[in-house]
């Protein structure tokens, strides 16, 4: 697995997770994961030479306490006809060279079988492994974006839709089947384990999901609550029309006389007793009730229903506990013969005594709502899917506006790893997503930046150690020869002993300037150089410097002068750092010049202060010039039939750099065989 796509579930330090074997879980499975480090891998697709490849694993590897898996880019059937962009790439220019060192043991890696290693080490810790691809063309693989998919991937998703079909089947063939607990729970756990990988796969099926989901349940809240009022508000009226009623056949009663009613039921003529029934059955037939008399006892004297009712029947104990003398009590009962809902008024009788000795017992029909609730559901369910229907379109027109600007955004994200800058949104995207965007965007630009730096100073290291090993190679080289002829017993003659050790110190002088020097710029180059910038008298340094460097100049016959022109020459600057521009530009210039005058002025104007370092040396040739600033670039110069080189050949490119710390600016003149000139200028020091 490219180590781009692990990430350490056990603690781990940054080389112990690309170079050893690590356990990778999915629930209780394991497999072990191999890691190729991706950053050689893609060193290799344009080859490189093979020394650098192994200085930088043995950099990469310097703390592995074990000895460290490293695998890279491979031939065969991971693409290596991909791989080998160059004639130079991979087997070619790596195996093959790296392969003929294992035996005279040139270098110390080796080649070995996964599996001969895992038998003697192991594995080391558990990784977690991102999802992934490879060979994607133009695309970096990163979250399978714009994978197009191989053979085995497409078999795997056929393989989901049948899988997804099973488990709706199994289900629908268990409902059929008699109850059977483990069977049904692992039928359940399946189909809400598919539903969630379906339903939370991206935002566009999660935003219509949601919408949908959301709108289902309220509507289920709404038929409740709705037809939870119907009914309260169905039987309000019910009531209210049945007190009504209780009042209007209450008032009837109290109407007649007293020789109907005020004689007890057991001594009425069969004349009274039917006009009395008459009466209760003419007032039931009117309100479309079952009207019924009864005493404290609950006992019914008379009733529109007699033909239901023998003699010394009672009515329900509901009714009983619902006397009130002072007024109508409203009872809710279950039908006795539908099982809904029924409405009873339990009226006192008013017959001019003190108290009621008899009450109505007021039943009315069982409360039907079955029509009105169906007909709202039916209704609410019309509305609701006509409702959903839209809030499905919309939903999808919202989720497609969110989702395909961020694919898209997630598609030039993986081409900048290909240098491609095409983060373009549509016009009309949403603000968040045009903010998100520009600030990819800005990013991009950044990474771009911090790639185009990287890859400079790559090429910069590289370039320093090839220059670092040739520079020191030289004197390196010729101090070994003179060590190992005097130790060899060559050298018998004393003076040619005495220009041997002469030499030797001379060059391990020279390794100890130019080991200075390289320390000195990298420390320039790394910003680690402090500049604390103060007022500095140009004239005053340069008069130091000068003085104590005449001495050097006249071990040459050279002359060496100052010229002020200027007596407050101020500049704002480091003094440390300008001494050693002066006096780096001066032994350059007694280094190149003998029996010549040298001459170091001074000058100052109203928008620059001049520093000028002139000789009538050497010079410097046209095709040299532009080169002058270059690392371990040194000017050869021709005395008679000797050549020397003279120098770290870094001096001008400290001095370069120094002036740039400072604001300044460098420039050189040169004619061979005439001198070369200096010239470096500053902005000057306004103390108003």
């Amino acid at each position: 697995v490219d180590s781009d796509h692990l990430e350490p579930v056990t603690p781990m330090a940054w080389h112990e997770l690309r170079y050893y074997p690590h356990i990778a879980r999915y629930g209780e499975d394991s497999i072990i994961v191999i890691v190729r480090d991706r950053e050689l891998s893609d060193a290799q697709e344009s080859g490189m030479d093979l020394n650098w490849w192994i200085q930088e694993l043995e950099a990469r590897t310097q703390y592995c306490a074990a000895p460290p898996l490293v695998t890279t880019a491979t031939d065969g059937d991971n693409g290596g006809w991909f791989r080998n962009s160059q004639m130079e790439a991979n087997f070619w220019g790596v195996y093959r060279e790296l392969l003929d060192g294992i035996e005279p043991a040139a270098h110390p890696i080796r080649p070995i079988f996964i599996e001969d290693y895992l038998d003697h080490y192991g594995t080391l810790g558990e990784v977690r492994v991102n999802t992934g691809a490879w060979n994607t063309g133009w695309h970096h693989g990163h979250g399978f974006l714009q994978w197009t998919g191989s053979q085995a991937q497409r078999d795997a998703l056929a393989r989901v839709a049948e899988v997804s079909r099973a488990v709706h089947d199994a289900r629908w063939l268990a409902g059929a089947q008699a109850p059977h607990a483990e069977r049904d729970g692992l039928l359940e756990e399946a189909f809400w384990r598919l539903l969630r990988e379906q339903l939370n796969k991206n935002i566009y099926t999660r935003v219509i999901f949601t919408n949908v989901m959301v709108f289902a349940v309220g509507l289920v809240a709404l038929m409740i609550l709705s037809s939870f009022v119907v009914k309260q508000t169905t039987y309000e009226l019910a009531e209210e029309e049945l007190l009504d009623k209780a009042k209007r056949v209450n008032y009837a009663f109290s109407e007649l006389t007293d020789a109907l009613w005020g004689t007890p039921f057991a001594e009425h003529t069969n004349g009274q007793a039917q006009e009395r029934q008459d009466f209760i059955k003419f007032l039931a037939d009117i309100y479309d009730t079952r009207i019924t008399i009864f005493d404290k006892e609950g006992t019914i004297s008379d009733t529109s229903a007699r033909q239901e009712v023998g003699p010394g029947s009672k009515v329900e104990d509901d009714f009983l506990k619902a006397l009130n003398e002072d007024e109508i009590t409203i009872v809710r009962t279950g039908g006795r013969e539908t099982g809904r809902l029924s409405l009873a008024a339990v009226v006192p009788m008013d017959n001019d005594q003190e108290s009621s000795q008899d009450w109505i017992l007021l039943e009315g029909g069982a409360v039907n709502l079955d029509f009105t609730l169906n007909r709202l559901y039916l209704a609410q369910v019309i509305s609701g899917a006509v409702i959903l229907l839209a809030l499905i379109v919309s939903s999808i027109y919202l989720a497609t506006n969110i989702s395909r600007p961020l694919s898209r955004l997630a598609t030039s994200i993986g081409d900048i790893g290909n240098g491609s800058s095409v983060l373009k949104i549509e016009e009309r995207s949403l603000d968040e997503i045009n903010t998100l965007s520009q600030q990819l965007s800005k990013l991009e630009q950044k990474v771009q930046k911090i790639q185009s730096e990287s890859h400079k100073m790559e090429e910069d290291r590289s370039r320093l150690f090839a220059e670092i090993s040739h520079e020191l190679r030289t004197p390196l080289t010729s101090v070994q020869g003179f060590i190992e002829a005097i130790r060899d017993g060559m050298v018998q003659d004393q003076a040619i002993f005495d220009r041997y050790l002469d030499t030797i110190h001379q060059q391990t002088a020279h390794i100890t300037r130019l080991v200075d020097d390289i320390l000195a710029l990298n420390r320039l180059e790394s910003g680690a150089v402090t500049i604390e910038k103060l007022p500095v008298d140009l004239t005053a340094l340069a008069r130091g410097v000068v003085s104590s460097m005449e001495d050097a100049a006249r071990s040459k016959n050279n002359s060496l002068r100052l010229d002020i022109k200027a007596e407050n020459a101020v500049m704002l600057g480091d003094a440390d750092r300008m001494e050693q521009i002066i006096r780096n530009l001066i032994k350059n210039a007694i280094n190149a010049t003998e029996n010549g005058t040298i001459r170091v002025g001074v000058e100052a104007g109203p928008d620059q202060v001049l520093l000028t370092v002139k000789d009538n040396g050497t010079g410097i040739s046209s095709e040299d010039l532009p080169h002058i600033w270059d690392r371990f670039f040194r000017v050869k110069t021709q005395r008679g039939d000797n050549i020397r080189e003279k120098g770290t050949g870094l001096g001008l490119v400290i001095v370069k750099k120094l002036v740039h710390l400072q604001n300044g600016k460098i420039e050189v003149a040169s004619q061979l065989g005439q001198g070369t000139t200096f010239i470096v200028s500053f902005p000057p020091y306004n103390q108003g």
